[in-house]
């Protein structure tokens, strides 16, 4: 469905929205730095910020379904076993993160002061925070946009089970995606993130793409 260009061209798209959102939709920030708008007043662009959200699920969706399609080239559940396809994913999700939260902790700590005191000065949250679960637990994070760091290990630890209910179930997947969530308690909130059920559907949505569950694609290769 995607090729690597394809999937790269959306991420760009989806960083500028982020941008985007981040610069313009918090009020007292614009007021704060004192913005100056040249074409389009400030009350037209703060709501179009707000929209700009949608680049996280632009980012789920991508996540999802490129996930999806290394589960299935390694043959799914038929070939190396999912613990060992969870861990790998896991491993190179988090070693990616690590470097930044060291620089990030040790740039709080020349800008702002101690940063144990986003921890209550305990050690087991700032264990937490470095394996990125802080927003799950709600102990404290560094900085705000760690949330999708846990989102994105939910991601990993569920594309085993969703590949394994399109091969059961095939399209019947997708109706499935839009009721399940009506009779799960929405229980799981992010602080920065909302509920985190707000994209189960677009996660299942992508791994059924990739399955071909939803959309039938010939294959193209992922140069």
């Amino acid at each position: 469905m995607f090729t690597k260009a394809e999937t790269a061209r959306v991420k760009g798209i989806g960083i500028l929205l982020l941008l985007f959102h981040h610069l313009f939709y918090n009020v007292d920030f614009v007021e704060k730095t004192k913005m100056e708008f040249l074409f389009l007043s400030e009350d037209r662009i703060q709501p179009v910020a707000v929209m700009a959200r949608v680049c996280v699920w632009l980012f789920v969706f991508l996540s999802a379904y490129g996930l999806s399609l290394q589960y299935q080239k390694r043959g799914g559940a038929n070939s190396e076993s999912t613990l060992q396809f969870l861990i790998r994913r896991w491993f190179s999700l988090m070693k990616a993160f690590w470097p930044v939260y060291v620089f990030v902790f040790f740039g709080y700590w020349i800008v702002r002061g101690n940063p144990m005191r986003v921890y209550e000065n305990s050690v087991i949250r700032m264990i937490a925070d470095v394996f990125a679960v802080s927003d799950f637990f709600q102990t404290g994070l560094l900085s705000g946009v760690w949330w999708y760091m846990c989102l994105a290990q939910i991601i990993v630890l569920l594309i085993p089970l969703i590949d394994s209910l399109c091969e059961r179930l095939g399209m019947a997947v997708v109706p499935i995606g839009f009721l399940l969530p009506q009779f799960i308690p929405d229980s799981i909130h992010s602080k920065y993130g909302g509920s985190y059920l707000n994209y189960f559907l677009v996660i299942l949505l992508a791994a059924a793409c990739a399955k071909g569950c939803l959309l039938y694609t010939s294959p193209s290769p992922r140069d």
